[in-house]
Formats: structure tokens, C-alpha cells, sequence
């Protein structure tokens, strides 16, 4: 089909033009045989996950070779997989009901993957290629069916989805980017992407339905974009990119020692994002000067059983130790209680409104109790610091305040160090919260403002709906009031105020937030060397002149108008958004 295009997920930055090779998961044979005697067929089971787990700590070993022993851990999750003693004890439960080994463990492993296919959460999701991918790999042992082998010649993959141990196997010498129908960017598979500097677009639907076999094929993980059989005049232009790009590459590459300061002089703190432990080798060597949001759900979801405290602190203690001397900011946790392993776990009908986040913690008295104590341990070297999510009342925050002083206290009565100074923060992402940030500013260390939620609180719409996604601007004349409003409040207490939502990475929005007179931003990794770039090449005066200049307007149509004129007036944003958008 020529020229066809289609959208899809960045997972991986890059350009890469190469000819296509479909990817399609064998489909296991599972023929019904008359069992062995029990006892063999347990035993056959057993071999088979010896065996998985053998063929996984190869993989896992030379992926180390490749990349790093960090991106590598990535494989301990299926590794955990083999272990599950629930996995295991049901498995055996059916071949005692004289099952064939292979026959019980489909059951057992397709009754898991329906479970995990059931699940709303994003991150909870991206976790089925994880189990999969180990299943897949228990059943070809049990039946003695080898793995499809990747071809020797230089190729673009296409799959429907593909698994860690797949993307791990890559070598980059021949597989040079992949384009999936399904994943996200928080899977396994697109962390191992990034860690092999691999292209990828994933959640692209149906690729594989217009991809044959030698098909040439454009991957761009900047922008999501993949193209099919491309005309002459689409690939000269895309030619032209990825030369454009690589250059690109090399003029960012050479920010990230530089310090993060306009060119009057001001220095911002660029700091990051994280999601997932493993990002955090990427932040450090891109620049960023610690972590600015630590979000700690992952932790919680990666197990039907609460995290003990040792398990957060072994995390926490970790990111504290790469980052060190520079700042981690960790949230608290900001999921909802239905969410939660708990007595008390609820279904709620709106629960973006509903009991999550600080209200949560505040009612789950222990939960909390664990992440705080576990935080103030990791808090040692003196570069740590608490923030509380969700606060829209003072009474919210003294309250957890003073859980954090009780922890204080029993850790002290333990023996156990901490830093007795931690600073403590609250985010900002009420309109509620907004109107009182002096108040709340006077309570705490530090502002951060969460733009994600600030927007959507503000303007009543949840962006992940289609029918209403389109209202949720943010450069909505309310959003940059109350923006501003906290970063007065902020200073006006000889408070640092940041952002930590996405409106930080967005380069039309860096000089408004300059001139607004923000302290830090927090943004992906991805964007720290852009938005250095840009922070560089302005002025504080001329931030000052545009924020004054946007605050100036009061509809949603003239602020557009005037954003959509930075691009034209500052032309290192013009030059960001062309290379890299």
C-alpha cells in the first residue's frame, strides 16, 4: 500500500528507513496426550521452568553486555514469574486431576493472562507481555518447540506485540527499529528500546495488516509515525530528517555537562520524571540534575500484596544513591484506594474525585506509615525529599505532617538514621489548592505544580475521554492564572516553586514559565536536553516580556493565537519543535 501512514506511540526516539520483516509468534501445538504417571509430569513441569530459567538469565546476560546491569534487571520480573507459587501449586493441582503437564499450564497461564487483560490501569497492562512471554517460552520447552529465530540480515521488525526477551535478544547490528499493533511506553519492551537506542512506535493497531514481508519501511519514534512503502518524494524527505536529526542528536549531546541557565545568567533547575526505577541511568546521563517527581505507584502494582517497608527503601535508597548530591523528590502515593490491596478496597464511580492519593494515605494510616518510614530511611544523605499529593486543605497537610514527625520518632526510638531536616512539599493540582497556595506554601518547603491535573480539575474534562479531550488546553487563560498565582504565593513565603506535569516539556510553554518566574522544571527524560536547549537560548527578560505579555490576554482563542507565534518569534523553539515533533 503506498505511502500508507499510520500513528502510533513513540517508544523510542529516532529515524530509521529499512526494509520490513513481519514478526508473527508461532502458534504453540498443545496436542492432547494421555498424561505419564503424575509424578512425571510434575517432574516434566519442573524441567521445563528450570529450563526457562536458564534460557532467561542467558538472555538477561548478554543483554548486560549490550546495555547495562540496570536495564538488564528489567528481566528479574519474568524471572519472579517463574516463582509464583500460586502459578506453580495450580499448575501441579491440575496434572494431579491427570492432566498433561503442558495441557495444566496453558489453563493456569491463560487464566492469568484473561485476568491481566481485565485491568484498566496502564501500568498493570503493560505487564502481560512480561507473563506471556515467560509462558510462551515454559510451553515450547514442555512440548519441545524451538523459538522463531530473528533473520541475520539488517531489518525492521513488525509485530503485533513482541516480549522482553525478544527485544533483549535484538541485536542492533541487524534489527534496526520495530513497529508494534499494541504496548505502551511504559511497557518492558519500550524501556528495553530506549536502553538499546532502537526507533520504535508501538500501539500502532494495525500495522502488521498493511506490512508484507520486504516492505520498505519509515519508523519515526519522534514523532509516532510509520510509513508503508514510502513514494520517492516521502523518502528524500525523510532522508533529509533523519540526517537533520542525527545532527540534532550530537549538538543535544552536547548540553547535557553543560549548566542550565539562561543567557542572562539564571540558572533553572531541569531536573526529571520517573516512572519505573529503570529509567533513571537515562536521566542521569542526559543531564538531569535529580529527580523532580518520583512516582512510587509502581511499586504497589507490581503485587497483589502491599510493599513491605525494606522493599520501598531498597528502591528509594537506590534512586538516592544514583542521584546523589542532587535532589529526589518522592510523591507519596497518588493512587486511588481501588487500586490498593486493602480491607477496605472500594469501586468508586468517579474516582479521579474519590478517595485516592492524600486521602487515601491519611484514612490508611499503616500503609502510609510504611512509605514514610521507608522514605526517612533512604533519607540519610540529606538529598531526599517528601511530597504530598492532592492536597486541597491545610488540614490535610498538617495531618500528614505530623505522620511524618510520628515516623520520625519511631524510627528514631529505633536507632535508625534519617535526615531530621527532610524538606517537604505539596503538589498543586486543584484550583482549590491553586486559590490557597500561600496558605499552603507557608506549611511546606516547596510548591510543585501538577499541571496533568491542575488542567483537568480546572476545565472539568479528562483528556483520555475523545469526546471531551479536545478541551483540555493547557494554555487556557484560567490555567496560566493559577499558575501564576502559585508561583507568587510560592515566593511571596520564600518558597521554590516547580512543575511537574507535562506542561513543562512543552517548549511553547518554557518561556511563559520563565517569565512567570518558576524555579524548576521536572520533565521526562526525553525532553531534558530540548528544554535545556531552549532555557539557553532565552533571556529572563524576554521570558518576563512574554509572560506579560500572554497574562495580558482573557480569551482561550487569543492565547492560542499568541502561543502559536513564540514558535515564529523565538527561533530555537521553532527549531525544537521542527527536529524533533
Amino acid at each position: 500500500m503506498r505511502n500508507k501512514l499510520l500513528r502510533g506511540i513513540p517508544a523510542s526516539p529516532g529515524i530509521v528507513i529499512a526494509k520490513a520483516i513481519p514478526y508473527k509468534e508461532e502458534e504453540l501445538l498443545i496436542l492432547t496426550r494421555k498424561p505419564d504417571e503424575i509424578s512425571e509430569e510434575i517432574t516434566k513441569f519442573e524441567n521445563a521452568l528450570q529450563k526457562t530459567r536458564r534460557e532467561i538469565q542467558l538472555i538477561q546476560s548478554d543483554f548486560m553486555k549490550k546495555t547495562d546491569e540496570y536495564h538488564a534487571r528489567i528481566l528479574d520480573a519474568q524471572l519472579l514469574v517463574l516463582d509464583d507459587t500460586t502459578l506453580i501449586k495450580n499448575t501441579i493441582d491440575i496434572i494431579k486431576r491427570n492432566e498433561s503437564a503442558e495441557s495444566a499450564f496453558k489453563k493456569v497461564a491463560d487464566s492469568i493472562l484473561n485476568a491481566f487483560d481485565r485491568v484498566e490501569d496502564e501500568y498493570l497492562r503493560a505487564r502481560i507481555s512480561d507473563i506471556r512471554d515467560v509462558a510462551g517460552r515454559v510451553l515450547r520447552n514442555l512440548i519441545v518447540q524451538p523459538h522463531t529465530l530473528f533473520p541475520a540480515t539488517k531489518h525492521a521488525v513488525v509485530a503485533q506485540d513482541l516480549t522482553p526477551s525478544d527485544t533483549a535478544g535484538f541485536s542492533k547490528d541487524r534489527v534496526v527499529g520495530f513497529a508494534t499493533d499494541l504496548g505502551g511506553t511504559t511497557s518492558h519492551t519500550a524501556i528495553m528500546a530506549r536502553a538499546l537506542e532502537i526507533p520504535a512506535v508501538v500501539g500502532l493497531n494495525e500495522v502488521t495488516k498493511f506490512v508484507d514481508r520486504g516492505d520498505e519501511i519509515i519508523i519515526d519514534g519522534n514523532r509516532g509515525v510509520v510509513v508503508i512503502d514510502p513514494d520517492e518524494s516521502t523518502r528524500r524527505a525523510y532522508e533529509d530528517k533523519l540526517k537533520k536529526f542525527q545532527e540534532y542528536e550530537k549538538e543535544l549531546e552536547a548540553l547535557s555537562n553543560l549548566p542550565c541557565e539562561t543567557l542572562d545568567g539564571q540558572s533553572i533547575e531541569l531536573s526529571c520524571n520517573i516512572e519505573i526505577t529503570e529509567e533513571i541511568d537515562a536521566a542521569i546521563s542526559h543531564g538531569a540534575k535529580g529527580i523532580g517527581l518520583m512516582r512510587t505507584e509502581f511499586i504497589y502494582l507490581k503485587s497483589d500484596k502491599l510493599p513491605t517497608e525494606e522493599e520501598q527503601y531498597e528502591v528509594y535508597n537506590l534512586l538516592a544513591q544514583k542521584v546523589h548530591p542532587d535532589s529526589l523528590i518522592i510523591r507519596t502515593l497518588d493512587l486511588g484506594g481501588d487500586k490498593i490491596p486493602s480491607p477496605h478496597q472500594i469501586k468508586e464511580v468517579n474516582p479521579s474525585l474519590g478517595w485516592r492519593a492524600i486521602r487515601f494515605s491519611l484514612s490508611e494510616k499503616s500503609v502510609f506509615m510504611t512509605q514514610l518510614k521507608a522514605i526517612l530511611r533512604a533519607s540519610r544523605r540529606g538529598n531526599v525529599k517528601i511530597m504530598f499529593p492532592m492536597i486541597v486543605d491545610l488540614s490535610e497537610l498538617k495531618l500528614a505532617k505530623s505522620y511524618v514527625e510520628e515516623a520520625k520518632s519511631e524510627l528514631k526510638n529505633s536507632g535508625i538514621d534519617y535526615d531530621p531536616d527532610i524538606e517537604i512539599g505539596a503538589m498543586i493540582e486543584t484550583p482549590g489548592a491553586a486559590l490557597i497556595a500561600r496558605a499552603i506554601a507557608e506549611e511546606v518547603d516547596f510548591l510543585s505544580i501538577g499541571s496533568n491535573d491542575l488542567i483537568q480539575y480546572t476545565l472539568a474534562c479528562d483528556r483520555t475521554n475523545p469526546r471531551v479531550a479536545h478541551l483540555f488546553n493547557p494554555f487556557h487563560p484560567a490555567i496560566l492564572r493559577l499558575i501564576k498565582r502559585t508561583i507568587e504565593a510560592g515566593h511571596s513565603a520564600r518558597k521554590w516553586v516547580g512543575i511537574c506535569g507535562e506542561l513543562g516539556a512543552n517548549p511553547l510553554a518554557v518561556p511563559i514559565l520563565l517569565g512567570l518566574g518558576i524555579d524548576e522544571l521536572s520533565v521526562a527524560t526525553v525532553s531534558i536536553l530540548e528544554i535545556k536547549k531552549i532555557i539557553r537560548a532565552l533571556s529572563i527578560e524576554e521570558a518576563k516580556t512574554i509572560a506579560r505579555e500572554v497574562m495580558a490576554l482573557e480569551t482561550l482563542e487569543e492565547v492560542e493565537s499568541f502561543v502559536k507565534g513564540i514558535e515564529e518569534k523565538v527561533l530555537v523553539i521553532k527549531e525544537v519543535m521542527s527536529l524533533s515533533r
